[in-house]
C-alpha cells in the first residue's frame, strides 16, 4: 500500500513539473512566436462570440467635368459611415448576430447654366439595423487568416435636405426615408494577436426597397416606392474594421 502511495506521489509531482515547464516556455514566447503557434481556428468555435467596430468612407472632388447632360463646374463630396456589431458561433465557421450602423453625407455642386449657375447642396444621414449570417474559410492551418461571406438583413430610417440656388431663387426640399434591403458582403479576417483581428470587406450584391416622403419649400408632400438591384464592387469605399473574438 505504501508502495502504491508513493509511485502516485511521484507521478503527481512529475505531471505538475512538467505542466509548469511548459506554462514557463509558453510565458518566455515572444509575441510573434506565440502568433506563429497559437490555434486561431479555436475562436470560431461553436459557442464563442465576437463583436467589432467597421467603418468607411469616400470623397469626390471634381472641376469641369462634362457628364452629358449637364458641366459640372465643381463639386465636393464625402461620406461615411461606422458600426458595431455582436455575432454568436451556432456552430464552427458559422455565426449569427445583430449590428447597428449610422451613415452621414456631404455633397456640394455647381452646376453651369445659361446664363446662371445653380448651387447644389446636400446633406443626408441615416441610422441602420442589420441581422446577418456569416461563413468563414480558414486559409492556413492555424486559422489565423481566412476569408468570409456575411449576408445581411437591413432596416434603415434616414432624411436628406437639398437646397438649390439660382441667383436670389432658393428652392429647399427635405425628404425622410425608410429602406430593407438583402446584400452580400465578402471579406477577409486576419488576427494580430489572441482574440483580436483587423477585417476589411465589400458590398458585392444588393436588393433594396425603399419609400420616400418629401416636402419641396415644406408646402408641397410627394411619396415616392422604389426598388434597385446592384451588383457591383467598389475598392475605393471598403469596409475595414477591427473585431474581438471571445
Amino acid at each position: 500500500m505504501l508502495k502504491i502511495l508513493r509511485l502516485t506521489l511521484v507521478l503527481c509531482l512529475g505531471i505538475g513539473a512538467n505542466i509548469a515547464l511548459a506554462q514557463e516556455q509558453a510565458a518566455k514566447l515572444s509575441p510573434s512566436e506565440k502568433l506563429a503557434t497559437e490555434d486561431f481556428n479555436q475562436y470560431r468555435a461553436k459557442g464563442r462570440f465576437h463583436t467589432g467596430l467597421t467603418f468607411s468612407f469616400s470623397t469626390r472632388n471634381a472641376m469641369n467635368e462634362d457628364q452629358l447632360v449637364q458641366v459640372l463646374l465643381d463639386q465636393r463630396k464625402f461620406d461615411f459611415s461606422m458600426g458595431t456589431n455582436l455575432g454568436y458561433f451556432v456552430k464552427e465557421n458559422f455565426s449569427v448576430g445583430i449590428g447597428f450602423g449610422y451613415n452621414r453625407g456631404v455633397n456640394e455642386r455647381t452646376i453651369q447654366g445659361d446664363p446662371l449657375n445653380t448651387l447644389a447642396q446636400s446633406v443626408n444621414q441615416s441610422y441602420v439595423a442589420t441581422a446577418f449570417i456569416r461563413n468563414y474559410l480558414p486559409l492556413d492551418k492555424q486559422g489565423r487568416f481566412a476569408l468570409f461571406n456575411q449576408t445581411n438583413f437591413h432596416f434603415e430610417h434616414g432624411a436628406r435636405l437639398n437646397v438649390n440656388t439660382v441667383g436670389a431663387e432658393i428652392n429647399k426640399s427635405h425628404t425622410d426615408f425608410y429602406e430593407i434591403g438583402l446584400g452580400i458582403q465578402p471579406g477577409m479576417v486576419a488576427f494580430i494577436s489572441s482574440g483580436f483581428s483587423f477585417e476589411v470587406s465589400v458590398g458585392l450584391l444588393g436588393l433594396n426597397v425603399s419609400k420616400e416622403t418629401g416636402r419641396e419649400n415644406y408646402e408641397e408632400v410627394t411619396e415616392v416606392t422604389k426598388s434597385n438591384f446592384d451588383f457591383q464592387i467598389s475598392l475605393l469605399q471598403l469596409n475595414m474594421g477591427v473585431s474581438y473574438y471571445f
